[in-house]
């Protein structure tokens, strides 16, 4: 039972030195603060607190300029004893908010967008009469999808795919369904064996089986044990089929991005106008806020801290380019700043700079801008912003070189600020470019041909756009692994969701050893 006094609990001293940016914005024609997230921000604490606040019914002041996450945390209980009268679910509540600030076990069910497993945590979001809502919907018109996903929840399909799984490889391997005896042996099932011909058994046949099947039990017991869903411990036996297994799999393959096309339809058609709430997907929370028939998304990555305008990332499509947009929902336009006497010197150096102050190098906003600015400066620049100097443009470098040569510059300050190896980038741009090339003594890129700004900005756009961009949640922490794949994944550290990319086309392959130095 909970304690039934009001007072917050005391939090960790770890809990007490976190400290998140604030920004002021435009709201429905009032200031209004909201909170940031760092690399390491417990976002479904500052998804709440951006709801209260927006709301007004969080007690932050306009002057603050960054907030600890005790503060935060306190600001939440005196919601709850504010807005409750039963002291009881207070009290239980207030016990429970340290989880927000660590992160919370969401457990969805892909019928609706309100449908989640109720527990604990997720009652807070009710005592504060937030919604949380997700747009991971199975299409009715997919019948068989739709059946065998039923009103079952993620973990519970997740614990009978793993089931289905292990019968099937026991199936597979010929090992009977054992029992273990307490010393070990295995006692196999009457029915294991042929009754036409004795089983011939050779030596270390029953101890490599004993511990396949312990190992496979293990695991059973480790799932049900996680994911705590009583529908998972009930049984080791999976209820689904394997043409069942099949088509959920190929739905969760299909929809890895966590928002399927009838679950956004589901999102725009059941939200009120102007209802504030929490948006779940890929194990994050955002605040999310429905105007004009459209859903918008808060921008709360502390890399846009000095982006005063940038409030609100439109969604409106499952894996397509975000639109970035103001406080009023115009579209974001990046502020025609000079920058003319930058140099490359300078761009590393405010880099380094902005690491050593604690930003976050690789920030949503260092490239996802680009993508939506690409007649910026005529086309020609490409916005590379390291989240501390608003405005920094990094323009490609041209120099023409000896014998119908181009020289793009700043190539290497390009790869570092995507963070990709300098041989798969220019890779993609001699193949775009269908030219060859390779790198001189000075690491500049020296392509043969006359090629302007305007083209390597857009084909570096272009290599953001397919081996940078998370498709999930449009951040650019990502990273190309291979891992034994054929092919590249894109893996998102901060979603965590993983896509396949095309691999480059056939073209020419850059030259390797030492070269001779270009123009």
């Amino acid at each position: 039972m909970a304690s039934s006094s009001e007072e917050p609990p005391q939090q960790p001293q770890s809990v007490k030195d976190c400290l998140y940016k604030t920004k002021l914005i435009q709201f429905l024609d009032r200031t209004a603060p909201i909170v940031l997230q760092n690399d390491n921000g417990p976002c479904p604490l500052l998804a709440i607190c951006n709801v209260l606040s927006l709301r007004n019914n969080l007690n932050l002041s306009a002057d603050t300029t960054e907030v600890s996450q005790e503060k935060l945390l306190t600001l939440v209980a005196e919601r709850l004893i504010d807005s409750i009268d039963n002291k009881d679910a207070v009290a239980d509540a207030i016990d429970l908010l340290p989880r927000l600030a660590t992160g919370i076990n969401v457990n969805i069910k892909f019928t609706r967008i309100s449908d989640f497993e109720s527990t604990p945590e997720r009652a807070i979001f009710d005592l504060l009469d937030i919604p949380l809502y997700h747009g991971w919907i199975v299409d009715p018109v997919l019948n068989e999808t739709t059946n065998a996903i039923g009103s079952k929840s993620y973990n519970t399909l997740m614990g009978e795919l793993v089931a289905l799984e292990t019968q099937n490889m026991t199936a597979t391997l010929g090992v009977p369904s054992p029992s273990l005896s307490k010393t070990g042996s295995l006692v196999e099932s009457p029915h294991s064996a042929s009754s036409d011909e004795p089983k011939v058994i050779k030596a270390g046949d029953r101890e490599e089986e004993a511990a396949l099947l312990m190992a496979l039990q293990m695991s059973m017991g480790e799932l049900s044990t996680s994911v705590g869903d009583p529908e998972c411990s009930n049984s080791h036996q999976s209820e689904l089929s394997v043409q069942q297994g099949e088509l959920i799999r190929t739905f969760l393959k299909n929809n890895a991005s966590q928002l399927t096309y009838y679950g956004l339809f589901c999102l725009q058609d059941g939200l009120k106008e102007q209802e504030l709430c929490v948006f779940f997907r890929n194990n994050h929370f955002s605040t999310m806020f429905k105007i004009n028939g459209e859903l918008y998304l808060l921008a709360t990555d502390q890399g846009y801290l000095n982006q005063h305008d940038l409030v609100w990332e439109k969604l409106n499509e499952v894996n397509g380019d975000t639109l970035f947009m103001t406080g009023n929902f115009k579209e974001f336009k990046v502020e025609n700043q000079s920058n003319e006497n930058w140099t490359t010197a300078d761009y590393l150096a405010s880099i380094d700079s902005a690491a050593s102050a604690g930003f976050d190098i690789n920030s949503d906003l260092q490239l996802a801008i680009a993508l939506q600015q690409q007649d910026y400066c005529s086309g020609n620049s490409t916005k590379l912003d390291d989240g501390e100097k608003s405005g920094l443009v990094l323009t490609p470098q041209v120099l023409e070189g000896s014998k119908k040569k181009t020289v793009l510059v700043n190539f290497m300050e390009y790869c570092r600020a995507m963070v990709r190896e300098p041989d798969h980038v220019m890779s993609f741009m001699l193949a775009e470019l269908d030219t060859s090339g390779s790198l001189d003594e000075q690491l500049r890129l020296v392509v043969k041909g006359r090629f302007l700004p305007k083209k390597f900005g857009a084909i570096l756009r272009k290599y953001v756009n397919q081996y940078v961009m998370c498709f999930a949640c449009k951040r650019t922490d990502t990273r190309l692994s291979k891992e034994n794949r054929p092919k590249y994944h894109l893996i998102c550290e901060r979603c965590c969701a993983s896509r396949s990319v095309a691999p480059i086309k056939a073209g020419f392959v850059a030259k390797v050893g030492k070269r001779n130095s270009a123009a």
